[in-house]
């Protein structure tokens, strides 16, 4: 549900998941790379404008099978879980001055 602050429960969890049939530009997704978490999503329209598979997350098939082989691969491999994490660090996303100006403004307020 809607959370005025999600930050705090992304921050402690070991990867985000996004099981979805449809999304457009996902702002929790964005949120999750910003925070460095391992990524797993489903093949959504826009998924490969948000996730490079393999690189800065993985992109499972819309069936179960493929959800759960992503999922368990995901939080089983901790080199991969690692990897991802390295190289949602080292990519610039372009919106953290934004992420850091509303930080600033939830922070003063």
């Amino acid at each position: 549900g809607l959370k005025s602050n999600p930050y705090a429960y992304i921050s402690k969890a070991s990867a985000f998941i996004l099981p979805s049939f449809f999304e457009g530009k996902s702002i929790s997704l964005e949120e999750a790379k910003l925070l460095h978490k391992p990524i797993m999503v489903t093949n959504f329209s826009s998924a490969k404008d948000q996730i490079d598979n393999g690189v800065t997350g993985l992109i499972a098939d819309m069936n179960a099978i493929s959800i759960a082989e992503k999922v368990e691969q995901l939080i089983s491999n901790s080199s991969l879980q690692a990897d991802l994490t390295n190289n949602l660090k080292n990519t610039t996303f372009g919106t953290e001055n934004e992420v850091t100006k509303f930080y600033n403004l939830i922070s003063n307020g």
